[in-house]
Order: structure tokens, then sequence, then C-alpha cells
């Protein structure tokens, strides 16, 4: 019976005075209430009997001033806490304290009289000298009747780990305890049964009786005495192992109570009962415990149900997905489109459906009533169906293929699975959000890379993969940090060889072991953690190796507990400050973001939190409006973090027009000086007025900020609301903490058009075209407007006036620049008739193909283009559009000869020759002031002649074993006098100048300033 149900059943017998009630009500709480009334009264027979009494009497003379508005339980709890401390303080008085209680029950025999005190001295004295931390569970299991689940909560530690502890206490208490103590044990662990029976008979007595009543009482009176005897079972065969001397005893396996009949169990409800086994062992069938397992206390069950928003079918097979103890968890969806969850309780929880934009929050408060079942409902708005088919190299299709996607709602920056291929290479998956990134893998294959999918809301995009193969293959296992192994790992896979931030996910089997067939040539990263299990303790780990693509590879991930962070989190007057987000993000060193890593938690409510299980490495830590700290941990290693809150800036600003007059309704954006994008922002009030409380740490006091000025607009525009899309004005760098008042010009109040006609080389207009354009503020901000596939006609509104710069895209071709112009000068601005060029590829060949070859490719605004190696030793570009292009490179011992030529017809073959060249040696100074807090330097060194680009090349130098202020890089440069500069990736910068001669070589030294 449910707490909710207790307190139903007795406001009914509040009113009706039903005996069947208040037995329902005292089989669900006497148990517990004979336990606390055994300990408050030292284990006073007796005195526990009667008290158990006398709290249910009192509780139906009482039962008119129960407030319904209370739990039953503790109502209880307080009345036979009042009678037990009344009746011990009339005990002592009359007859005082008897050393001779043991705090343990007594029974009924004399002899078992002697022996259970006797034995509850023994017993306290051997628990006296348990170690920790065997004692505390040991002490609150037996001499307080606490389960694991609840110890564990009361110690804060793992349920899995208080069961082990509690076994090997007993263990340790065996072998303290003399061996004769066995029977007083087993004798004392038989009184609660007919103790609960003969209170309930006595107490139901007191109450009118009712038709059927006698019958009804007599039958749960069994039930509840039959429910007594089975539990006795399972605590005979604990005792028996843990308690009993050295010599194997035959194991009980299940008894029953003898009787002739069950109508004489209220009659003999008193009376001593003979345990007697039923079956021998092979013969005793146990129900299992996955059938009915035993969930923690602190879990709330959730009933989710998913389906798709316009018709209301289920959304079967979905991925669902959600942060769970700071882990990233993923299910998916029954073919009912149901999902049964357990989630922590109190808490806020928000539930993803992965690949869609569908999402469900709720939020669960301390001290809330608590539901049985919590459901939950999420509705798929509408999107594109895709139709994936994959195939391998000769055509074939690939049954068991993952396909992945980036899109949608995204949790934890994973990607989602969107399912499988089936027997046929197919997967479909309907209402995906779209645009989206999609890439495909599986096993033996080289994993695909990533895909840009568009699509329309209804219609079905369809997508086809080719996987190239056979990929190389390597074998593990994961283990601990004494070799055990791992069972069910969660592990990512990052391919160097590809983009870092893109990993495979898989798991270990139940022996720790995986394999990994789908491997590049090159360095990789595996990282994995152990789950979330309540009977382990968190654990995380890194490996990084390569593959050669020759043997198969065997690896070993090793998984430690790691380090732990804690601390307090208080604001600047010392509060403590609650339910407060702090984050560990890792930052591993030229592989980017990696998955498992990032841990989250939130403040208790002292303000204190605990970071654990943190893989040793370097991290940020972070916490709400909150500048970042960084620390180096090591594993095992505990940090203490206690971050203050920062205090509050105040920046105010107020607005007025050319003629001083206040301007209302202005919306103000706050930005840092340098940065591309201001913050949210708020409207001017009628005094013209606005104030910003900021953070000390986002904006110093006495240092810069600017302000972004947005003019109300007349109408409200669905595409950016009230304001226009770009800002009417931006101020000049102003201080922080000070007032200021700005003069908003004429100019500023103005809105303006700017209108044009794209086509292509032969007049047409293009097809799916946007025309992008950046603001008159340094490219602070960016608005686009699609093109008219009939026409070609674009226009943009509410501009304010200034000078802009636009450009075209087109899926599959390149950004297509137009010249820059000037808004406000006339009502309205065009850009006329422009015609978009033919596009075409490049293929550039050489004599004979180098090893080691780089290979750079510019046109005439020294914008650079990729070039991707074939496999017959040329390269070729993308798709360019017509022009001038030159063409440069070198290799270690070679130069590329710069060529030019000039790019017509859709594939153009350009072949170039190479000439022998030394590199020139590049030595990079550190200044003494530069932070030795980083595992790896990166910087990009720039060459130009006469301020045109005529090489790019980047650097990396990793400080091990020490750190290192002075490093020499071989580049290859080619011949003429070069202005050179070194910029490093924390925005330092160094420049020199050299004449390089025309076979290369020479040396040049630039200090970072």
């Amino acid at each position: 019976m449910t707490r909710s149900s207790e307190n139903r059943c007795f406001r009914r017998f509040q009113q009706t005075r039903d005996p069947r009630l208040l037995a329902k009500v005292f089989d669900a709480t006497a148990a517990e209430l004979l336990r606390v009334a055994g300990h408050l009264s030292n284990g006073d027979r007796e005195l526990t009997q009667d008290a158990l009494q006398a709290t249910f009497l009192t509780a139906i003379e009482k039962a008119a001033s129960y407030d319904t508005e209370r739990d039953v339980r503790p109502w209880l709890l307080g009345i036979l806490a009042n009678h037990v401390r009344k009746e011990r303080r009339r005990t002592v008085r009359h007859r005082g304290a008897d050393v001779t209680e043991a705090g343990l029950p007594a029974n009924d025999s004399p002899v078992a009289d002697v022996q259970g005190a006797e034995f509850g001295v023994a017993a306290k004295a051997a628990m006296k000298k348990l170690p920790a931390p065997f004692k505390e569970v040991v002490v609150l299991h037996l001499q307080h009747g606490l389960t694991a689940t609840e110890i564990g909560e009361a110690l804060g530690r793992p349920a899995g780990t208080v069961r082990t502890q509690i076994v090997r206490g007993m263990d340790r208490l065996r072998a303290l305890l003399p061996a004769g103590f066995t029977a007083a044990a087993l004798g004392m662990m038989l009184t609660p049964g007919p103790i609960l029976a003969a209170v309930r008979s006595n107490v139901l007595a007191t109450l009118p009786p009712v038709a059927v009543a006698s019958s009804s009482f007599v039958l749960t009176g069994w039930r509840l005495y039959a429910m007594v005897a089975a539990s006795l079972t399972v605590v005979l065969s604990v005792l028996f192992s843990l308690l009993a001397d050295p010599v194997p005893l035959p194991p009980v396996h299940s008894a029953r109570i003898a009787e002739d009949s069950p109508g004489q169990a209220a009659a003999d409800v008193g009376a001593p009962r003979e345990l007697i086994a039923e079956a021998p062992p092979e013969a005793v069938e146990l129900p299992s415990p996955q059938l009915q397992p035993k969930r923690p206390a602190n879990l709330q069950r959730v009933a989710l149900k998913v389906v798709y928003e316009s018709d209301g079918k289920p959304a079967a097979n979905v991925p669902i997905g959600m942060r769970v103890n700071s882990v990233v968890q993923t299910w998916h969806t029954n073919e009912a489109g149901r999902l049964e969850l357990f989630l922590p309780w109190p808490g806020m929880h928000t539930i993803y459906a992965l690949g869609t934009n569908a999402e469900t929050m709720f939020f669960w408060a301390e001290g809330q009533r608590r539901p049985r079942v919590h459901k939950a409902r999420i509705e798929i708005p509408r999107g594109a169906n895709i139709d994936v088919h994959v195939t391998d190299p000769e055509g074939n299709p690939v049954a068991g293929a993952t396909v992945e996607s980036i899109g949608g709602r995204q949790l934890g920056g994973m990607l989602t699975v969107l399912g499988q291929t089936d027997a046929t290479g197919r997967l479909l998956r309907r209402d995906v959000a779209i645009p989206r990134q999609m890439r495909v893998w599986a096993d033996g294959f080289v994993p695909g890379t990533m895909r840009q999918v568009g699509g329309e809301v209804g219609k079905t995009c369809n997508v086809h993969w080719q996987l190239s193969g056979p990929a190389h293959t390597a074998h593990g296992r994961v283990v601990d940090e004494q070799g055990q192994p791992i069972p069910n790992a969660k592990l990512a896979l990052v391919q160097l060889a590809s983009r870092p931030d893109q990993p495979l996910y898989l798991d270990s089997d139940d022996e720790g072991n995986f394999e990994l067939s789908m491997l590049r040539k090159g360095r990789h990263v595996l990282v994995g953690h152990n789950g979330q299990d309540g009977s382990e303790q968190l654990r995380r780990g890194e490996l990084r190796f390569s593959h050669d693509g020759f043997r198969d590879k065997q690896i070993e991930l090793r998984l430690t507990r790691g380090a732990r962070v804690i601390g307090r989190l208080q604001n600047a007057a010392g509060l403590a400050m609650p339910r407060t987000n702090v984050v560990a993000r890792p930052r591993p060193e030229g592989v980017g973001k990696l998955p498992f890593f990032e841990t989250f938690t939130r403040t208790d409510r002292t303000g204190n939190y605990v970071l654990d299980a943190l893989a040793p490495g370097r991290y940020d830590l972070e916490s709400d409006k909150m500048e970042t700290h960084s620390v180096e941990l090591r594993d095992g290693e505990t940090y203490e973090w206690n971050p203050v809150l920062p205090t509050l800036v105040p920046i105010s600003i107020r607005l007025l027009d050319a003629s001083g007059k206040p301007l209302e309704g202005w919306r103000v954006m706050l930005a840092r000086p340098g940065t591309r994008h201001p913050s949210s922002g708020n409207s001017t009030g009628s005094d013209g007025r606005l104030l910003y409380p900021v953070r000390d740490w986002q904006f110093k006091p006495g240092g810069y900020c600017s302000f972004f000025l947005y003019k109300k607009l007349d109408r409200t525009d669905e595409r950016w609301g009230d304001y226009g899309p770009l800002p009417s004005l931006v101020t000049p760098p102003m201080i922080v903490g000070q007032e200021h008042e700005v003069r908003v010009p004429k100019s500023a109040h103005s809105m303006h058009s700017l209108t044009g006609i794209l086509h292509d080389h032969t007049g047409a207009a293009l097809k799916d075209s946007k025309v992008e354009m950046a603001g008159p503020h340094g490219w602070l901000l960016r608005v686009e407007a699609s093109v008219n596939e009939e026409t070609g006609a674009f226009q943009f509104d509410d501009l304010p006036a200034g000078r802009y710069q636009a450009f075209v895209r087109t899926p599959g071709r390149p950004s297509y620049y137009l010249a820059p112009i000037h808004v406000g000068r006339e009502p309205v601005a065009t850009f006329g008739v422009v015609a978009v060029p033919d596009a075409g590829r490049v293929t550039v060949t050489l004599p004979a193909p180098e090893v080691g070859l780089t290979l750079q490719l510019r046109d005439s605004q020294q914008r650079e283009f990729p070039l991707s190696r074939q496999k017959d030793g040329s390269w070729r570009s993308n798709m360019l559009f017509h022009g001038d292009y030159e063409v440069r490179g070198w290799s270690a011992e070679t130069l590329v000869t710069p060529k030019a030529f000039k790019l017509e017809g859709a594939a153009q073959r350009v072949e170039v020759a190479t000439v022998p060249h030394q590199a020139t040696k590049v030595i990079v100074e550190l200044p003494a002031s530069y932070p030795r807090d980083g595992a790896e330097w990166r910087a990009e060194v720039v060459a130009r002649v006469g301020g045109k680009l005529v090489c790019k090349r980047k650097l990396r130098h990793e400080f091990a074993p020490a750190f290192s202020s002075r490093m020499e890089f071989l580049v290859q440069l080619p011949p003429g006098v070069l202005d050179l500069r070194v910029k490093c990736w924390r925005n330092q910068v160094g420049v020199a100048k050299l004449e390089v001669a025309a076979g290369g070589g020479g040396e040049v030294v630039v200090p970072i300033r």
C-alpha cells in the first residue's frame, strides 16, 4: 500500500469508523511502528507491545483531530514516541534504569531472555570493534532495521556498495562473536509476527463489528501472519549464512505455518508456530528478482508517450535522450510509441525526441506530492521524410548500416542515431527535422563523411550513400585500475583522420571486450565511461593510438575513478546559492570536444556540490553567469573550488534625437569590444533611459563596451519582429560604469530598401539561391533574402543607411560576391541586373607525383580554394566561377613554380612544374610572460610580397617533456623579399622581414610580442 492509500483509508475511517479501513492502515504501518518502538524502548518487549497497542488506541480516540492534509504515518509515529517517552519516565522513576536490557527484543522464555541479553551485549561490543566503513552500515542494519537503500541515502553511498559492505561487515562480525549465539539470534528474530498479530487483534476488538467483519478480519490476519512467516524465511537463511559457526548447516528454503484450517488463525494467533521445510532444495522455485526489480526510493516512474502531431499515430522506434546524473542516456520507444523511465526525484528533467524538434520538460519540487506515475507526452511536429539507401562499392545493399545525423534537438553535442538499414539497405524515417547533416557507417567499411541533407516539410528526401572499404580493425577490452574487465562500457571513437567532432559510439560486451571494424589509417582517440550504475562509482578514461593499416591492432582502454571537484557556491554577501549549475568542461588539446567528459551537477540547499569521476586533464570549471576557472586535475586528486557569484556593475544609457528629445521604444543591445554579435537587450523608457546590471567579469569597471541601437518599426515583420534586422547605429566604445548620453542622428531614423535581379550566365533566373548581406557596421550582423525562381528578383526592406557587402549563395557553387553598395543616398537602392558567371572545375597535374606536396589555389582577390588529391596523383578543385587564378605549392625539398591561368569552360587542366628548393628555418621566440598551462603551441605563419599573399602555413609544437620558449620550424617559403607574420592561437603576433634566395634556405627569428 502506498502512502497516499494509507492516508485515504484513514480519512475514510475518520468518517465511517469502519474497522476494515483501520485494519488496512495497521497492516501497512505496524511493522515500521514496531521497529521504531523497539528502538525507543531499548528492546523491552512488553513496553514495545504496549506502546504499539496504545498508539492505535489513541489514534481511534483522537481520529477526529487528525488533519487530513497531513500524512498518517508521521502522525502515528508522533503518538508512538509520546507513549514510549511517558512509559520510560514512569519506569525509571519507580525501578531505575535496567542496564541488562541490551537493545534487542527479548523472548518469552527465561532461558531465551538470558541468551538475548548476553547476545545483545556481545553483539554491541563486537560492533564497536568493526572498522569503518563496515561499522556504520552494520549498526544501521542490525540495530535500526534499515535497508541497504535507506542506509545509502543516509550516508550518501550507492545502494550496491552498501550491500557489499553489509555482507563483508557481517562476515567480520561473525568472526568476532562466539559460535554459540546463533540460537539466541534466531529466537529473537521470531518475535515480531506474534506481537503484530496480538496487537492487531486487541486493537480491532475495541471497534464495533460490521457486516462480514469477523470473517474479513480472520482472512486479513491470516494473510498478515503468512506474510510475516514468509519474510522470516529469508531472514533465517541470511542469518544462518552470516552468524552460524563454521560447521555448514542445511539450508532453509521456505516455511509454512502448520494449521488445521484457516479458521483457527484467530484463536491461535498468539500461540507458537512450528516451521516445517516444505521441499528439498532442488524442488523449490524461487521468484526471479528481475520480474519485479526494487527501485530506489529517490526514483520516480515516468510513462512517456510519443506521437506524431500530424495524424496522432504512435511514434515507434524513435530515439529518446536526456541527461541523467550528468550522463547522456538514450532509449527507443516501442511499437506503441511508449517508454517507461525511472528518473531522480526531486529535480528538473528535459526529454528530447532526438532527430526531431520535439521535447518536453517538467520540474519536481522538493516537498511536492509525489504521484505514483508521472505521465508525459511528446508530439513530434511535421517534418520531412527521409529514404536512405546504403550500398557497397559494387552497388550491393549494406544491411545493418547505422545512420546518424545532426539536426533538430541535440543533447550534449552527440550525434543522433536515426536507425539502421534493413536487408535491402534502406532506412525510412518520417517527420525528421530538416535541414540536417547525416553520416552512415557500417562494420567493415570506412565511415561515410558528413553530408548536408535538405528537404521540404511533408515531402520525402531520397539520400544515397556508397561506402568505401575495406576498413581496418582493432580489438581490445575495457578494464579498471586493477585490470579487471568492465562490462557494458560506453565508448566513443574519434577518428583524427577525419573531422574530430564526429565520434562513433559503441558498447563493450559483458566481458569488457569490444571490436573496432571501421578504422581509417592514422591517429585515433578512444574515450569511454562505465555508465551510471547505482552499485559502482562512475569511471572515465581516454586512449590515443595509431593504426598502420597492416595488422589487427590490440588495445586496452583503462577507466579510472579519476579526480573530483568539490566546493560551495555563494554570492558576494556570503549566502549559499542552491540549485545552481556547475559544469566541468574538458580541454583535450588538438582533438576538440570529447564525448562523455563534460560533467554537470547542481548545488544542494547549502550551496555545496560534487563533480565525480573526472578523467585526468585540464578542465574549465563554469557556473551560471560566472567567469571560467581553468584547473589541471590528476588521477585520484580532490580539488576544491569555492566560486563566488560576481557582483553587478551598472551601465546606463540615455538616447536623444538630434533636437535633444528622448527616444522611447528603441531597443538597445550591449556588446563587448571586438565581438560580432551583441547580447540580448531591452527597450528605452519614456525618458530615453535604460539601465544594464551586468556581471563584473563580463564588463570590468573602467573597461569599454558598445551599444547597438535598433529603431522600432511601424509594423511587425514575421522575420524579425518589431525591430529591423540590422542596428540603425553602433556607438563607439564607451566606459563601463558610467551613464552615457547618445545623440542619434537623423540618418538612423530612416529605413530604406534594396532590390536587384540575379541571372546566370545564360540569362535564366537562379534557383534555390539566396542573397546574404553584411551590415554597415563591420560585418556585425547579416541578413538574407530569397531569390525568386521565375524572375530572379530579390528585395531587402527596413535597412538603415550605410555601406553593404552582398554575396550570392547557391547550392553546389561557391559564394559569388557582388560589388559593395551604399544604401540611403536614394529612396530605393538597387543592384540592377547582375549576371552570375558560369562555374567549372580545375584539375592540376604534375610531371611526376610527389610525396608530401601541398598545393594552394587562389583567385585574383587572394581567396583560397581547396584542392583534393586524386588516386592518379592529380589535384582537383570544387566548382569555381570563371576568372583569373594562380597555383602555388611546395613539398619538403621542392617548390612549385607559380602559374597563373584563366578558368574557362566546365573543366580545365593546368600542368605545373617543380624545382629543387631548400626550406627556410623559422625560429619563434615566446616572451617570458607567455602562459605555460597548455600542452601544445599552435600558430599560423603568413608570407606576403608587397602586400600580396604568397604563402600560408600552420605551425604546431608540443611542450613535451618541458616548456620551451624557442621553437624551430622548417617552412618552404618562395624566393623574394617576404614580410612574415606569425599569429598564435592566443592572438599574440610576431613579425619579421627576410629575403629568400632563388634556391631557398636562410634563417629568420620571429619574436612574439
